[in-house]
């Protein structure tokens, strides 16, 4: 596969299209609680993460784990980690381990 076909306009869009926005750990158990290999239905999620081991079991709770720390925040930058609510500098995405 050539490097061109990695970002193309479609694969782009389906990446946008399965990732969303959460502001609380609760939201992130409603988008990622019913998703399964078998059902399907994963997204990726963007949320305000405090790096720390609290914030990392909380998460692995439900299957779910920090997947990337974007070096640009697209969305909205500084905000409060939805697990500790202690300030961080910007969102990351977690998603579903299945």
């Amino acid at each position: 596969m050539r490097c061109s076909a990695i970002y193309s306009p479609t694969r782009k869009q389906r990446l946008k299209d399965n990732t969303v926005l959460a502001n609380s750990i609760e939201e992130v158990e409603s988008i990622l609680g019913d998703v399964t290999a078998e059902r399907g239905g994963g997204k990726f999620v963007m949320v305000h993460l405090k790096d720390d081991p609290e914030t990392d079991a909380r998460i692995k709770s439900f299957k779910a784990t920090v997947r990337n720390t974007p070096s640009v925040d697209e969305y909205d930058g500084p905000g409060k980690c939805i697990v500790t609510g202690e300030p961080v500098e910007r969102r990351v995405v977690i998603a579903k381990a299945y």
